[in-house]
């Protein structure tokens, strides 16, 4: 047994005096290889199943609600639920105008905000944004309408001020100007899931 083990390492040393250009890999070389193979794996295999969780998180938190005619309503992604409508908080800042575009690309307008209720729903969302425009502008005659045409009531929310459009900023309305770069927040009805 000796002498095979011998002639192995023998047959070893004369392929290298044959080629001493080929270098046999160290303990130390072999270690890092294998140190990188099972990196690239576990690695490889973290990445699948955070690809994989980000695909089913969505299906998990869609937002969806039974309705009382037995339907299904869904916002779509990032869009957030509140009660019957979708809500969408830019990230961009653009003017009053231009947000009011976008949301129409999207089958909204910027938000009608009715009810106190969802007025307050809108300035605990929206903290984290600041401010942003809502749907909420001064018509040529100087009356306070929202986008769906229907009158502005005050009550506890008094405007004033210089500009013609109205953002929500942490606990109040403020006016400003419409060309000023703001965030915005769109609103549609909650369409029903297919």
């Amino acid at each position: 047994m000796a002498q095979a083990a011998e002639f192995i390492e023998d047959g070893n040393k004369d392929e290298r005096k044959e080629h001493p250009d080929i270098q046999q890999p160290s303990v130390t070389q072999n270690k890092k290889w294998l140190c990188l193979i099972y990196f690239g794996l576990a690695f490889g295999l973290l990445l699948a199943v955070g690809t994989g969780l980000r695909l089913l998180v969505p299906a998990f938190t869609s937002q969806c609600e039974v309705v009382p005619d037995k339907s299904v309503v869904c916002c779509p992604e990032k869009w957030t639920r509140y009660k019957e409508n979708c809500y969408f908080l830019s990230i961009n800042k653009t003017t009053w105008e231009r947000s009011s575009s976008y949301c129409a690309s999207q089958n909204s307008h910027l938000a009608v905000c009715e009810e106190e209720e969802e007025l307050t729903f809108l300035i605990e969302e929206g903290r984290t944004y600041l401010t942003f425009w809502v749907g909420l502008r001064r018509d040529t005659q100087d009356n306070w309408k929202w986008v769906n045409e229907q009158p502005f009531t005050q009550g506890k929310w008094g405007l004033s001020g210089e500009g013609r459009c109205v953002c929500l900023a942490k606990q109040s309305m403020q006016v400003k100007q419409c060309e000023t770069d703001q965030l915005w927040v769109c609103e549609m009805k909650a369409p029903l899931c297919d």
